[in-house]
């Protein structure tokens, strides 16, 4: 199999690692609410929950790592490639929030890096490709990334009349940047 065809494998399946951990873990725990928990809860308590939710963003991270080169050699140019340095830190955060749960002292920067990496990624990424000339791609990133802003803009819960815990948003960035690792892998697999 072709290196990059490879490396877009590995994202898909960080992807499902992923999808895994963060509605497999909720589904086995009773006790989870989405309208009051983060997701990181599933990390610290005993039994199925913590393994596959643990587990499964090691597994995430990980493997995703094997996702950088499609990200190097799918941008437009430079400023695209710059994307592999928050990409990385998204991913290595990813595997430090499934390594350290909720409560230790290395999860709070590993939640920040993962959440600054989803949002600063796509973004970088699709500036380049709008100073390439290519911008429905380009609009595409980007907006992605500042989708992922607005779901963490608290207010905009409150403006909806909606309260959710801490999950939904939680939730909904890694789908929005689990869906632009679907789109940059889907360019090399053409």
């Amino acid at each position: 199999m072709h290196t990059l065809r490879l490396s877009a494998v590995a994202g898909v399946a960080a992807v499902l690692f992923s999808l895994g951990a963060t509605l497999g873990a909720p589904a086995t725990a009773s006790w989870f609410s989405w309208s009051t928990n983060a997701l990181s809860d599933l990390g610290t308590t005993d039994g199925t929950p913590r393994l596959l939710f643990n587990y499964g963003l090691i597994a995430a991270g990980a493997v995703g790592l094997g996702f950088l080169p499609v990200v190097a050699a799918s941008a437009s140019n430079r400023v695209g490639r710059a994307a592999t340095v928050p990409v990385a830190t998204a991913l290595l955060g990813v595997v430090g929030v499934g390594a350290f749960p909720a409560g230790t002292s290395l999860h709070l920067p590993a939640a920040l890096a993962t959440y600054l990496g989803f949002v600063t990624a796509p973004v970088v990424y699709g500036v380049g490709d709008l100073l390439a000339g290519r911008r429905r791609t380009g609009l595409a990133s980007v907006f992605d990334g500042v989708a992922h802003l607005a779901v963490w803009f608290p207010l905009s819960f409150v403006y909806l009349g909606v309260a959710f815990g801490l999950a939904v948003p939680e939730l909904a960035g890694a789908a929005l940047f689990d869906a632009w690792v679907l789109g940059v892998a889907a360019r090399v697999w053409r």
